[in-house]
C-alpha cells in the first residue's frame, strides 16, 4: 500500500502537484504490487468527497480518507499547527507519503514544510520501491 498525506484540500500544492503524482503513476504502482493508493486529508470525509471529483481524472485510482481528529496524524507525528499562519485552519497534517509492505513501513518521506514537494511526490516514492 502507498499513502500521501496533504495539508489541505484543493490547496495549491495538493491539487496542483501531491495528488497529480500519484494518479499519473498509478499503472507503476500497480506495477510493483502496490495493492492500493490512499490519500489522508485532516479535511471532513465530506469536503474529500467534493475534493475527489473536482480532481476529475487526476483522482483516478486513488481512495480518499479523512483524519478529522487528526488520530493518525498523531499517531505517525506529523501535526502542524497552522492556527498561528496566515492561512488560520487550525491543526493539519504535514505533507508525506510512506510505502507499506504486509504491515511494515518500508519507506517514509516527509517534507520539511507543507508547502514543499520535493520527497514525498509519486516519483520520488516509485523509486524506492
Amino acid at each position: 500500500m502507498v499513502l500521501f498525506a496533504v495539508p489541505g484540500a484543493y490547496t495549491g500544492v495538493c491539487h496542483q502537484a501531491h495528488v497529480p503524482s500519484f494518479s499519473k503513476n498509478v499503472a507503476a504502482f500497480k506495477s510493483k504490487n502496490v495493492d492500493k493508493i490512499v490519500c489522508v486529508s485532516t479535511n471532513d470525509p465530506y469536503v474529500l468527497n467534493g475534493w475527489a471529483k473536482a480532481l476529475g481524472d487526476k483522482a483516478t485510482g486513488i481512495e480518499f480518507y479523512s483524519d478529522c481528529d487528526l488520530e493518525f496524524t498523531k499517531f505517525m507525528h506529523s501535526e502542524l499547527d497552522l492556527s498561528v499562519a496566515a492561512l488560520g485552519v487550525g491543526s493539519r497534517t504535514n505533507r508525506y507519503a510512506l510505502f507499506v509492505d504486509n504491515g511494515v513501513i518500508k519507506s517514509l518521506k516527509k517534507e520539511a514544510s507543507p508547502g514543499d514537494l520535493k520527497v514525498s511526490d509519486g516519483d520520488s516514492l516509485l523509486k524506492d520501491l
